[in-house]
């Protein structure tokens, strides 16, 4: 089976990976399976930005904050490479220096071909890495509490970054290089930008409680993509 894939918002990279993913909401035990063959490599890419200038402000939003957690999750990764960093961290530049731009203008052509880029970058990204913990966190957020999978994979990322910080000295240099050498809190700067972008990265804002989220967070660590964290204690 070959497959052409071509990309319709500024999301996943799914055009330049191998997974397709299913969301069962209709059984008594709510989950969500990820597809994964060989067959599932896409044999040519389309990224055309003039498919994503319909999109509504919401789903441009979230689809960049998906695309700034792939970024952000393959470099707190153990299976992190110089490859991965490398297209990461322009991914996650991008999507913070010009997402709140394209909010405001989102008919520019320049801006939606500049976030097509990060969601491509970032889908390259984590094809060699997989994704990490802030994505198992999400899933529950979803299925749970019913937050749009952008919104769910991207809230938790200060936090995380937090987790993350002091593990690894070399994950940490490359994490400082998102924001440059002169910003030195680089996760508040983060949390300070989702916050611009309407978005809190407080669980207590999502109807989770703080023992609610701990738990979550502990489970999370044993789960498939949490065991990607540097940081994780499986």
């Amino acid at each position: 089976m070959r497959s052409s894939c071509a990309a319709c918002q500024h999301r996943a990279g799914s055009e330049v990976t191998p997974w397709a993913t299913l969301w069962d909401r209709t059984s008594a035990k709510h989950q969500k399976y990820s597809l994964h063959l060989e067959q599932t490599w896409p044999e040519a890419a389309l990224v055309d930005p003039a498919l994503t200038l319909s999109l509504p402000q919401v789903v441009t939003r979230d689809s960049n904050l998906d695309a700034l957690s792939h970024a952000l999750e393959s470099i707190w990764n153990v299976n992190a490479n110089p490859v991965s960093d490398g297209l990461a961290v322009q991914a996650a530049r991008t999507v913070i220096h010009h997402l709140p731009a394209l909010l405001k203008d989102p008919t520019d052509q320049h801006l939606r071909t500049l976030a097509s880029q990060a969601s491509l970058f970032a889908g390259l990204a984590f094809s060699n890495t997989r994704t990490a913990l802030a994505h198992n966190i999400s899933y529950e957020m979803t299925l749970k509490h019913g937050l749009s999978h952008g919104l769910a994979c991207s809230f938790t990322l200060p936090m995380v970054w937090r987790l993350a910080q002091g593990r690894d000295r070399q994950r940490d240099s490359v994490l400082q290089s998102v924001f440059g050498a002169d910003v030195h809190d680089p996760a508040t700067a983060l949390e300070k930008f989702l916050e611009s972008v309407g978005v809190s990265s407080h669980f207590e804002d999502y109807g989770v409680s703080a023992a609610d989220a701990q738990a979550l967070i502990q489970s999370s660590m044993q789960g498939a993509r949490g065991k990607n964290f540097i940081g994780s204690t499986a």
